[in-house]
């Protein structure tokens, strides 16, 4: 029996999703085998649902018949069919949008159209560089655009997996002896640092649980680093100078 999803299902290409998921149930009560029905129309409703679930509502007019002896045309047709849906564009982030998420404002110019479309997006919090993430039926309302993030190079802020990276500079006065600051978090928020005497440049101070949040687990976050670099103050006092001349000889 050659038949689109569409006519197993006993819906039309244009069906919206809850019209489409009232025919799967109704179909698979029917016919599924626990209750008496036809296993063979089980199986085909069954692929059926499993094909066209994801997709948007086709436009008028969009017809193809589908042999379900066949495999391999089945799976082009949806392949082709999905790939029709989708729009590829890159998006440039700061690291502070990565980890907190936000808005952020898409222009999408499609091929053969002088149309651009400005479209708002959320990024989800902690994605990551290079990371692609698909926001369904976005574009004209059944176009799927899939936005691979890349992240801004930033003098002061940095990732390293869920860690976040700050860095902070102290002149080397305040290292020698000690002291404390405030530092600005990666969400905003300030937290009291305190630089023991004789620090190190290039010593990380980690704060806990300050970091990114793991996508695949909210729960777990990372912490922030505090990446101490050193700056020579231009006003050292002609005193200090001789006698750092005379600790040297």
């Amino acid at each position: 029996m050659s038949q689109t999803p569409y006519q197993v299902l006993g819906i039309e290409p244009t069906a919206s999703q809850e019209e489409k998921e009232k025919a799967w149930k109704l179909i698979r009560s029917k016919h599924h085998p626990d209750k008496g029905g036809d296993p063979q129309k089980f199986k085909e409703a069954q692929a059926a649902w499993d094909q066209i679930k994801d997709l948007p509502p086709q436009e008028k007019g969009y017809e193809r018949t589908i042999n379900f002896n066949s495999g391999r045309a089945f799976n082009d047709f949806f392949h082709k069919r999905r790939q029709s849906q989708y729009v590829n564009i890159d998006a440039n982030i700061s690291v502070r949008k990565a980890v907190n998420g936000g808005q952020y404002v898409l222009s999408i110019q499609l091929a053969n159209s002088s149309t651009e479309h400005q479209i708002n997006i959320d990024v989800p919090s902690g994605v990551t560089d290079g990371e692609t993430v698909t926001y369904p039926n976005l574009l004209l309302g059944h176009i799927d655009v899939m936005v691979t993030f890349h992240l801004i190079r930033d003098n002061v802020w940095s990732i390293e997996g869920l860690n976040v990276i700050r860095n902070e500079t102290f002149d080397f006065w305040e290292l020698i002896l000690g002291t404390t600051r405030d530092v600005e978090t990666i969400a905003g928020t300030k937290i009291r640092v305190v630089i023991p005497p004789m620090t190190q440049p290039g010593t990380k101070l980690r704060l806990k649980s300050h970091g990114s949040r793991s996508r695949q687990n909210y729960l777990q976050r990372g912490d922030m680093l505090v990446h101490i670099q050193s700056r020579i103050p231009e006003d050292i006092p002609d005193e200090i100078l001789v006698a750092i001349r005379k600790i040297r000889s």
